[in-house]
């Protein structure tokens, strides 16, 4: 074969026409995620900043925590500092300490971007239809 034959030619145009429409579609389709994305993005950084509000009161409490226990600890004799008591304290105190109560910081994911993925149609369109 050194062409396409008229039906190959028309079977490619509908490739052509197929992928034209699909695309068009897939970009549409995109706007669409774009906007409902930033407006649930929105109401997912509220509550992501509730839960850093929540975790602000659970840091204040663990300092409170650790502060009766330094307090505790303070009080001791010196032979309490020597203790398997003094030890066991610090590990717990430790515990309190390593605690990951640190904030969630999240960046907004970006939006794919569909001009670099939508050659195929070009592509398609670019194929010669005859050998040379």
């Amino acid at each position: 074969m050194k062409e396409l034959n008229k039906a190959a030619r028309q079977r490619h145009q509908a490739c052509i026409d197929d992928l034209g429409a699909a695309g068009d579609a897939l970009v549409k389709a995109r706007a669409v995620l774009a906007e409902e994305f930033l407006d649930a993005w929105a109401v997912f950084a509220i509550q992501v900043q509730r839960y850093n509000d929540a975790l602000v009161k659970a840091r204040s409490h663990r300092d409170v925590v650790m502060q009766a226990m330094d307090e505790y600890v303070h009080e001791r004799s010196d032979a309490w500092m020597e203790s398997d008591a003094q030890v066991e304290m610090e590990e717990w105190r430790n515990a309190w300490d390593d605690a990951g109560l640190d904030d969630i910081d999240l960046d907004m994911p970006e939006m794919p971007e569909l001009e670099d993925e939508l050659i195929h149609r070009q592509e398609l369109r670019d194929l010669p239809l005859k050998s040379e």
